[in-house]
């Protein structure tokens, strides 16, 4: 039975029915609470899991609460410095960035990326991995020179262990697309932005949130160089895509028309829109002072 229900809501999960796989995750918790109890290191994963599909559904709160739940009961059952500990802070760093706590965020990213050099090596894709998330951090939190060189380091190390088109070695070009613009560099960030497309286009995912971080970096580059009818193009798909795959009121979606109102004006029939947006990003993000940010910062 608990097999069946890990294989179906991932069978939902890949489809984008995203609603759906969470049901069946609550589902497989209720489950493995009964059957093992509610602190066994079962419950921690499927708990992570849940939080991972709450994420997803833009339920940012309800999503914190399983994620640190599962940090709890994976402290208490694997210790502080295993590597599914460091797994979980990740995600719940992940969470806390989504939601504009970018000072919370980064202890968390540190201590993930120091357990898995201590238990996996400094060679490991899961390492990768956490250099490349602390990069994204310190860049969104203008920290550029050490932002290139956590991004650098998950470059190369994808590079070596991974083989094109990956959807990480993909992640790694966008976020270098994104940092190079903050840098001037653009003919760099161009030439990344074109790497990341390509790679895209070979997947051929049908994840919606990977379309919209696609989007979000081709609104980066044409904001930054001053491509102005491409941005709002980019901006007009991108809240076309969330709106027609993601949930109604997701935070995605309502980042986009944020975005869009502040960098063009907004005709009559979009103010609902924009005031909506308003609202679900006051719920969604912890820092309200986000709300006055710049536009292209995320």
């Amino acid at each position: 039975m608990l097999t069946s229900l890990v294989v179906l809501a991932n069978v939902y999960r890949d489809r984008g029915e995203l609603a759906r796989a969470v049901e069946g995750i609550e589902q497989q918790r209720e489950l493995r609470v009964r059957a093992h109890g509610a602190d066994s290191v079962r419950v921690a994963n499927i708990t992570n899991e849940l939080g991972t599909g709450l994420h997803d559904l833009g339920r940012y709160v309800d999503a914190e609460a399983a994620y640190r739940e599962a940090l709890r009961i994976n402290r208490l059952r694997r210790g502080d410095d295993s590597a599914d500990t460091a797994v979980v802070m990740n995600n719940l760093a992940s969470l806390l960035e989504d939601r504009g706590d970018l000072e919370g965020a980064e202890p968390l990213l540190r201590e993930s990326l120091r357990i898995r050099v201590a238990v996996l090596g400094p060679e490991h894709l899961s390492t990768a991995r956490a250099h490349n998330n602390l990069g994204r951090l310190l860049m969104l939190r203008g920290r550029l020179p050490e932002a290139r060189a956590e991004l650098a380091r998950a470059l190369e190390l994808r590079q070596r262990l991974l083989q094109p088109p990956h959807i990480e070695l993909l992640g790694s070009h966008l976020l270098r697309a994104r940092l190079t613009l903050r840098e001037g560099r653009d003919d760099l960030a161009r030439a990344s932005f074109a790497e990341a497309q390509s790679q895209f286009i070979a997947l051929g995912s049908p994840d919606p949130l990977l379309g919209l971080r696609m989007l979000q970096a081709e609104i980066e580059l044409a904001a930054a160089l001053g491509e102005r009818e491409r941005q709002r193009a980019a901006l007009d798909r991108a809240v076309a895509l969330a709106a027609e795959t993601l949930p109604e009121g997701h935070p995605r979606w309502a980042e986009f028309v944020w975005q869009r109102a502040q960098a063009f004006s907004v005709g009559e029939g979009e103010q609902a829109a924009v005031e909506r947006a308003r609202q679900v990003l006051r719920m969604a993000w912890v820092a309200q002072a986000s709300l006055q940010r710049d536009a292209s910062a995320r």
